[in-house]
């Protein structure tokens, strides 16, 4: 991201986020989320920077324009007005250190991650895949998620050699900071991934385990006077 662009990110970033927030830090941390971005969502993004250059130069103006960009009968415009806002106020809350952690936390009443003592995890047989590297398999299987961790289960047990090709990186408990940060490593495109028009947010894990490393929820029994009504 070139010299004026970030600039523009940093007026963007001081106007969405709360006046407590590091402003460089989080301007460093969104210009790099957009730097690895997809490419056609790169270039909209830079764009949409180029576009707001002048008006960002002063902080009323930036305003204007942003409100302008908000309320715009073009779709596309709209989209990049709430990934900016999006953007930069999720860091603005997540983004931390070791040592002083976040300045926005205690004024919304958060102390911080707990430092838990993580129990180890089994040891898995992991390899990284290098170009040109041949394999011998009977099955492939794409994905180490709960799809592909059951076939690949079902085939080892059937006495098939099989191999799991996953993208993301390997993490037990050991390495969860439970630092919100940390979504950008577990999920899909940084955990930046959405709908064209940025409507829905797609949370996708891209780590071995895939959805079942990242998700997690409580079932409980629909009570029967719901249930028959």
């Amino acid at each position: 991201m070139n010299a004026r662009r970030l600039a523009t990110l940093r007026t963007v970033t001081a106007i969405f986020a709360p006046g407590d927030a590091r402003i460089d830090r989080v301007t460093e941390l969104a210009a790099r989320a957009i730097d690895s971005l997809t490419p056609r969502r790169r270039a909209e993004l830079q764009q949409l920077l180029d576009l707001l250059w002048l008006p960002m130069r002063h902080r009323a103006s930036g305003r204007a324009a942003l409100s302008a960009l908000r309320d715009a009968p073009v779709a596309k415009l709209n989209a990049g007005f709430a990934a900016l806002k999006r953007l930069t106020l999720w860091l603005a809350y997540a983004e931390s250190d070791v040592a002083s952690g976040n300045p926005t936390w205690s004024r919304i009443g958060y102390p911080g991650p707990r430092h838990d003592d993580a129990v180890a995890d089994p040891p898995l047989a992991l390899a990284l895949a290098h170009d040109g590297e041949r394999v011998g398999a009977d099955v492939v299987v794409i994905g180490s998620g709960a799809g592909g961790g059951v076939i690949a289960s079902a085939f080892a047990r059937a006495g098939k050699r099989v191999v799991v090709v996953e993208a993301g990186g390997a993490y037990n408990a050991r390495h969860f900071s439970q630092h919100e940060m940390m979504m950008s490593e577990l999920y899909l495109d940084g955990a930046l991934t959405s709908s064209h028009d940025l409507g829905v947010v797609v949370l996708a894990g891209a780590t071995v385990g895939g959805g079942t490393t990242v998700n997690w929820c409580t079932s409980l029994r629909l009570p029967q006077t719901i249930a028959a009504e």
